[in-house]
């Protein structure tokens, strides 16, 4: 959650803030057993669109299967499919 305050306070530090659409909500740190690799990657790999930022933990330990080495290189696979293309987010103007 952001709010005008949090927001102020981060650009007060030098942050930006960049918000992600829940399409961009991989679901990496939910349980393998009840969301398993396969559904995450074919939902991410249908719901994602034009603009999403997608986010994703490169570790949760918590989690069975781990999610990025099964399907992060996927996931780009399929986009690139779709015509997606990636790059970095801009940094912010001082």
């Amino acid at each position: 959650k952001t709010s005008p305050r949090l927001l102020r306070m981060g650009s007060q530090c030098g942050f930006e803030h960049f918000g992600w659409n829940p399409a961009g909500f991989l679901g990496d740190e939910l349980s393998s057993q009840t969301h398993p690799n396969n559904v995450l990657l074919d939902r991410a790999t249908k719901n994602l669109a034009d603009g999403d930022i997608a986010m994703a933990h490169l570790g949760i330990w918590s989690r069975k299967d781990p999610w990025a080495p099964a399907v992060l290189e996927q996931l780009i696979v399929n986009l690139k499919k779709r015509g997606f293309c990636f790059g970095t987010l801009p940094k912010q103007a001082k």
